[in-house]
């Protein structure tokens, strides 16, 4: 696997390295089979996180977990990929909003990029579209 700054190895952590020490992706799969990944740059001004399938009451700990772990490194922009979400239920939204203000409050940015036709819709449905997409 390469990306622009030269080939990636995996390492025992399961961390995607480039030889480029700044640089790093993460790939896991929860027991929800719910993927999420990550990448950014030592400066973390923007961090990306990748999720995919099913974002429901089950799924949505430990995206809260993972997005907060992002929110952690304190980047200045956390977009979050949903373009390979299939089901946004309640319980994902109420942890999209969390995250929102968490990284409002913290004088950051949140975004959702790249959202799949189910997310739009979603986010229509309760008004949150405007506030949380990319744009």
């Amino acid at each position: 696997m390469t990306n622009e700054r030269g080939p990636l190895t995996m390492k025992k952590d399961g961390t995607m390295a480039t030889t480029d020490s700044q640089y790093s992706v993460t790939r896991e799969q929860t027991k929800e089979n719910l993927y999420i990944n990550a990448q950014g740059n030592v400066a973390i001004e923007k961090l990306y996180l990748n999720v995919q399938g099913k974002v429901g009451s089950l799924e949505a700990p430990n995206l809260e977990r993972k997005l907060n772990e992002a929110l952690d490194k304190k980047p200045d922009l956390l977009v979050l990929d949903m373009s390979l979400v299939n089901f946004l239920s309640s319980g994902g939204i109420r942890v999209l909003l969390n995250t929102y203000k968490k990284a409002l409050s913290a004088g950051k940015k949140f975004r959702i990029a790249h959202p799949s036709e189910n997310v739009i819709n979603v986010l229509g449905m309760v008004a949150l579209d405007e506030m949380l997409l990319e744009g």
